[in-house]
């Protein structure tokens, strides 16, 4: 019978406390026990050191979920045991995650000093827990990896590596580190030596001989490094050790298993000691070749090699995807809102960039078009509403502009205008006015039963009084408006015709962690946002003092990102404050084999699209390129920073000026 991993109590523990509570850890571990369905067999287990099982479980659980956020540890004043009370992000993240917690996903909540390997979430072993623990105390000296697996290119056949743990100094060398838990014995079978561990139940297990298992990876890890382009260049020292916590050596195992190399269960409590005498044993033994650590650099090349980070990869185009799944679905704080609005036939939604006010404004526009309800969906952006108008699809959406539907309304109306376009502008709103009016007298069924405005911070105030007027029910008709008061860029918004607080969005996502960041700093209110998606990488600014110099960067992160890390051409943007006119992003500047278009309906394998902040309000890109921000005026830099880089689903960058937030 297994006794459940460490894995499996981290959703327990916190379902098992509610808000503003205070828990003793006997009372949780009750609670765990009737949650886990443990079974008196269960709480028999006892470790080597004789601890139940369960406590040991529940020690560790406490103080990694304590570290993360996840619970506060109240000391009592008569020093026995802590109290413990579920934190707002623990709350958060119970909702979040469920049981999908892991030890892996615990540790980016706090700063560890121990890098994660592909196989670093789904680690169960007691011993490599423990190990990892007191791996955590190591001074910054060291770097420390678990669990990386990798495929050496060698001049036999690749084969696979994998190691417990790494750990790697700049002038003593690498040390792969084999684990073992449970007691640890061996004997003679047949002609051969067999390794064995003993469990909690003290049942007896055949295991593979440790230390034939660290000498192979320690092989493989030096083909790998010998073999790859970001480490050949640097002298790297390898030598190997096993881990056996719950068992105390008192002597050599083996010729080739000396007790130097061997952190036992007394080493657990003086952990760097005993990694230095493990070094300092195989500088003595070693080979002169295998004395030479290349330093800093070594190092740091080797954990780019192991838990790669920086810049695009050709792997790109499958991390955006992935991101884009995360990043596309809606969050239950968004359909949460989306159910108020079934208790309001009149409300405004206000959501920072990227928390999903066009995809929540065309959900509801498709939720009431199935009631039968006939509706008009308002934008300020052509563009943008040219997209929602193909995705919706829908007979009973109308999707326009509102100089287009101004325009729509008075044909409708059947009467004419012969005034100029600036004139036509300035009278919009008496235009449609009028329209209204006789359509209501003559064509009453023409009227909306509903209507949406996305980004409704770009529309006049006098636009407002208007336009409940194409509802059939002037008084009692459906009117949502969404708007960004961060986004500000033509006018005011003071004058909608609201009653009462608004509903607000505050997760943002469309945006990388990274990007919701960035923007942040440029937002010009301070209501709550947070984002929950992928990490993603940071915006990245490459310094550009004329326009020749920004062309020429402009050109050679194009070539990265296309032909180096396979990003499609159209997943890509540019984005400048400067008109068509003004901008010095020419129509088709040709920047190596990339043409630079205004045209953002072009499908040419080799175009760049070029577009105004202005113009993009609304859209999205994988990509996004801000450039000439010295030629945005100094009141609206910030502003047209945010809105630009907001654009972006997964990379930005700034190349030349990049104004500085307020």
């Amino acid at each position: 019978m297994m006794f459940p991993g460490l894995n499996a109590f981290f959703y327990p523990f916190l379902c098992v406390m509610q808000e503003n509570t205070l828990y003793e850890r006997d009372e949780i571990a009750e609670r765990i026990i009737e949650f886990l369905n443990l079974t008196p067999e269960h709480l028999q287990m006892r470790t080597r050191n004789n601890v139940p099982l369960l406590v040991h479980r529940m020690a560790f659980c406490a103080g990694l979920l304590a570290r993360a956020g996840f619970v506060n540890s109240v000391k009592r004043e008569n020093g026995l045991n802590s109290l413990y009370q579920i934190t707002p992000l623990g709350l958060k993240q119970r909702h979040r995650k469920g049981s999908d917690l892991t030890l892996s996903y615990l540790q980016t909540f706090y700063k560890g000093r121990i890098y994660r390997g592909t196989g670093s979430d789904d680690t169960t072993s007691s011993a490599e827990i423990e190990l990892m623990e007191q791996l955590e105390k190591l001074p910054d000296t060291y770097t420390v990896y678990h669990s990386t697996n990798w495929i050496a290119h060698s001049s036999r056949k690749g084969s696979v590596g994998e190691a417990d743990f790494i750990v790697a100094h700049p002038q003593y060398g690498i040390v792969v580190i084999e684990v073992k838990g449970g007691r640890i014995s061996l004997s003679r079978k047949g002609g051969r030596t067999q390794w064995y561990s003993q469990d909690y139940a003290d049942k007896l297990h055949e295991i593979n001989d440790p230390i034939a298992q660290v000498i192979r990876n320690g092989e493989n890890l030096r083909a790998w490094l010998e073999n790859d382009k970001r480490t050949r260049h640097f002298k790297y020292s390898i030598f190997h050790a096993v881990a056996f916590p719950d068992t105390t050596v008192e002597a050599d195992l083996r010729m080739d298993c000396p007790k130097a190399i061997i952190i036992d269960a007394r080493d657990m409590n003086d952990i760097e000691t005993a990694i230095k005498r493990i070094f300092d044993y195989w500088l003595e033994h070693s080979t002169e070749r295998n004395k030479n650590m290349g330093g800093n650099e070594a190092v740091k090349a080797l954990t780019e090699l192991l838990v790669p980070s920086k810049g695009l990869t050709n792997s790109v185009a499958t991390i955006f995807e992935r991101e884009r799944k995360k990043i596309e679905a809606l969050t239950r704080r968004q359909f949460h809102v989306l159910s108020m609005l079934n208790r309001h036939r009149r409300a405004a939604i206000v959501g920072g960039a990227g928390t999903g006010k066009t995809m929540l404004a065309m959900e509801k526009a498709k939720q009431l078009s199935l009631s039968g309800f006939r509706v008009l969906f308002l934008a300020y952006n052509r563009y943008i509403t040219e997209w929602i108008a193909n995705n919706l699809n829908d007979d009973r959406i109308t999707v326009s502009t509102f100089h287009s539907f101004v325009n729509c309304a008075r044909e409708e109306a059947g009467f004419e205008y012969q005034g100029s376009g600036d004139e036509f502008f300035r009278q919009a709103a008496d235009l449609l006015d009028q329209a209204l009016i006789i359509l209501r007298q003559q064509r009453q069924e023409w009227l909306f039963d509903a209507i949406i405005v996305d980004e409704a911070q770009d529309f006049e105030d006098i636009w407002w009084l208007v336009l409940p007027n194409a509802l059939k029910a002037q008084e009692t008709g459906v009117f949502y408006v969404f708007f960004d008061d961060n986004q500000q860029l033509y006018n005011q918004v003071s004058n909608v015709p609201i009653i009462g607080e608004p509903l607000y969005l505050v997760e943002n996502c469309r945006n990388t962690q990274s990007i919701h960041c960035a923007i942040q700093r440029y937002a010009l209110t301070h209501e709550e946002s947070y984002c929950e998606g992928p990490e993603g990488r940071p915006v990245q600014h490459i310094p550009a003092s004329t326009m020749q110099e920004q062309r020429k960067e402009l050109q050679k992160l194009l070539h990265q990102l296309v032909n180096e890390a396979r990003v499609l051409p159209k997943e890509i943007v540019v984005l400048t404050p400067a008109s068509q006119d003004r901008s010095e992003l020419n129509e088709g500047t040709k920047l190596g084999n990339f043409i630079l278009t205004w045209n953002l309906g072009t499908d040419t394998d080799h175009d760049i699209c070029v577009s105004t902040i202005y113009r993009y309000k609304g859209l999205e890109a994988s990509v996004v390129i801000l450039m000439e921000m010295d030629k945005a005026s100094a009141e609206k830099a910030g502003t047209l920073v945010y809105v630009g880089l907001s654009r972006a689903r997964h990379d930005a960058y700034v190349i030349g000026a990049l104004p500085k937030p307020k």
